[in-house]
């Protein structure tokens, strides 16, 4: 199991935004993903538009996982019609 951290961007709304989050924590449990921490950074202004949505949902998270697993937790991210952008990295161990 490696860190690895993703950040999503989910659209305002609040039930864009709960909808979104339990089907992220959905697709890390199907891919046995463990979530280490979940931080709700909120809403903030976007740099450039995304999906004619000028404003986004910022949701950050820890989680470890197995390597060969992450293709397929990014593909079903891209998947998720209330994520708007997500960005998943692997995370130097401390």
């Amino acid at each position: 199991m490696r860190p690895y951290e993703t950040t999503l961007i989910f659209r305002p709304d609040s039930a864009a935004v709960e909808r979104g989050k339990q089907a992220v924590e959905a697709s890390f449990e199907r891919f046995s993903a463990k979530v280490v921490r979940q931080d709700d950074i909120g809403e903030r202004t976007l740099a450039y538009p995304i999906q004619k949505q000028d404003r986004g949902h910022y949701t950050l998270y820890e989680i470890e996982s197995d390597p060969q697993v992450i293709a397929e937790i990014r593909g079903a991210l891209a998947l998720l019609p209330d994520v708007m952008k997500y960005f998943l990295v692997r995370k130097e161990p401390a």
